[in-house]
């Protein structure tokens, strides 16, 4: 009889068995196999080999969260390649995310005052609540970008209060940034004067004012305001017509390029179309040019930088930056140039068409003590 060999049985450990980890993020796992030289193994979340874009990938013991935390549990397993009937599991827990919290409205609060808050920022979850400082906020859920509570305040008159957001377990979790609101003191509405004495069919009007209800910051216009000389101009944007929320995510409407980025809107406020390299402005410029021949000087000027609204197909602006000295001639060909420049300026109407058709009054020269040190006659 021949003598039986006996090895030893094939074993998998999979190391951490449990493991916490926030969208998008990482974990790593080891798995040591022992009983035979082959230590391979295949990778299974939830007994999907590699994983999927809703449970998380895994590949080499590298374990990457998915973007949204998933409904089901989620299980690692590593399965030896020697023996297929071998192998070992961990727990994988996704957390919610860190929400990020973006901004806040209103950002000035009138004491005693029903409010609607609205937070904006990105990764916020069911569950998921606004803080007024230490407490806890009834909060609805409107989008993962939009949280809104109604809350009234009783903190006093020029309190400034820190907001933030938090996200609820697994891994509760509070936002990295906060933002401020201000108290106001109560509105309160006076009525001049408080008590009159008429005669039958005698008419009195009585002046009112409302005060506290307007954001303090803009207590140098509100007088325009109340004299009904100052109007708000609401549903202004770069939007080609009007939009709700499920054309916007449907796409059933013209959208403007990078609707979100404020930087690409004020480009294309500066501009007729969209995403043009030339501005209003430039294309006016471009119509007006000939009229003003034979002068050189550009047909408009930057005084804060280079300005798209400037710029036209067939004119270019000249812009100067903001500080940026402009006097002195010290012969040098750049400030002789410059000189010249600013002396086209000051006779600015000398043959210009368009100019002299406004001010025939003009005598098309100027003086510039400042800078040539004479006077033109």
């Amino acid at each position: 009889m021949l003598p039986v060999r006996a090895f030893a049985a094939v074993t998998v450990a999979l190391t951490p068995d449990l493991a916490s980890v926030r969208p998008e993020a990482v974990a790593f796992f080891t798995a040591t196999v022992s009983g035979t030289p082959n230590v391979q193994v295949r990778w299974y979340v939830n007994n999907i080999e590699g994983g999927n874009a809703t449970l998380g990938t895994i590949s080499a013991g590298k374990y990457t969260a998915p973007a949204v935390r998933p409904a089901t549990a989620v299980t690692l397993k590593a399965v030896s390649v020697a023996d297929p009937t071998v192998s070992d599991s961990s727990a994988i827990t996704v957390l919610n995310p860190v929400p990020s919290f973006a901004d806040v409205t209103p950002r000035f609060i009138n004491t005693g005052l029903s409010t609607t808050i609205r937070a904006f920022g990105s990764k916020f979850v069911s569950g998921a609540r606004i803080y007024w400082g230490a407490t806890p906020l009834t909060t609805t859920l409107v989008s993962a970008t939009e949280l809104r509570a109604v809350y009234t305040p009783a903190d006093a008159a020029g309190a400034i209060v820190s907001l933030r957001v938090r996200n609820p377990d697994p891994g509760a979790v509070f936002s990295d940034w906060t933002h401020s609101v201000t108290i106001l003191a109560p509105i309160t509405v006076s009525i001049s004067p408080p008590s009159i004495s008429l005669r039958l069919g005698e008419g009195m009007t009585f002046p009112s004012a409302i005060y506290n209800s307007q954001n303090p910051a803009l207590a140098s216009i509100h007088p325009l305001w109340a004299q009904r000389k100052l109007a708000a101009v609401a549903n202004v944007g770069m939007l080609v017509q009007p939009t709700t929320r499920a054309q916007y995510l449907a796409r059933l409407v013209p959208l403007p390029s990078n609707l979100f980025s404020h930087a690409d809107q004020q480009q294309q406020w500066a501009s007729p179309q969209n995403l043009s390299v030339t501005g209003w402005c430039g294309r006016m410029a471009d119509r007006v040019q000939g009229l003003n021949t034979p002068s050189v000087f550009p047909q408009a000027v930057a005084v804060s930088g280079n300005s798209q609204q400037l710029v036209g197909t067939l004119t270019t602006p000249i812009s100067v930056s903001e500080g940026a000295a402009l006097l002195g001639n010290d012969s040098s060909p750049l400030a002789t140039a410059r000189l010249a420049s600013l002396q086209e300026m000051l006779e600015f109407d000398s043959g210009l068409a368009v100019y002299q058709a406004a001010r025939p009054d003009h005598e098309g020269r100027a003086c510039s003590r400042a800078i040539t040190g004479r006077c033109s006659p």
